[in-house]
């Protein structure tokens, strides 16, 4: 029983440790997308005048 119960402690470790990572990636990548977006968007006085 003892062995069973460590397996399974150590399976519980990894998965928390793959939610958090999981957490991080996606923390991460939409920071990165978010700062390529802004850097992706033209500024307002660089747009062409509308055509009236």
């Amino acid at each position: 029983m003892y062995t069973t119960k460590v397996t399974e402690d150590t399976t519980v470790l990894e998965a928390q440790d793959f939610v958090s990572m999981y957490r991080y990636f996606t923390i991460v990548c939409s920071i990165v997308c978010f700062l390529y977006f802004i850097s992706m968007k033209p500024p307002r006085n660089h747009l062409p005048p509308a055509q009236v």
